[in-house]
């Protein structure tokens, strides 16, 4: 590893977004550097990272009734299906794994004080076929 690269990523990242990012979970990164004049320097001007990440998809339930009860259904249902994928990716991928869950727009406000309570952050996505 080229010492003075990784650094030069570094001070990439901070400048971009604030904070070092911890590069070895990734499966590749590449940067676009400038070699400085002198030739004892580079200036990171881009960086792509790819990683593989767990992405669920579908995850549904079918929504709860006017009455108190089907609703206890549906919450028991999604916390069981939730305990059982997470209890999953932690034996496959190891505790601490990122995953990604797919909730669509009109199901959202549902599902807003579970993604809470499992304390989920936005991830913001598209999909693109190469």
């Amino acid at each position: 590893m080229d010492r003075n690269l990784y650094d030069a990523a570094q001070a990439f990242c901070k400048r971009e977004f604030g904070k070092e990012v911890n590069f070895r979970g990734n499966v590749k990164t590449w940067a676009r550097v400038k070699i400085s004049d002198e030739g004892d320097g580079y200036e990171v001007v881009g960086m792509v990272a790819l990683g593989q990440v767990i992405d669920c998809h579908m995850f549904h339930v079918k929504p709860g009734g006017e009455d108190e009860d089907s609703r206890k259904e549906a919450r028991q249902t999604r916390d069981a299906l939730m305990a059982r994928a997470a209890g999953f990716i932690q034996d496959y991928a190891g505790t601490g794994t990122d995953v990604l869950v797919y909730v669509s727009e009109e199901q959202r406000p549902w599902w807003a004080g579970f993604l809470r309570m499992i304390r989920a952050r936005p991830a913001n996505r598209f999909i693109v076929k190469v």
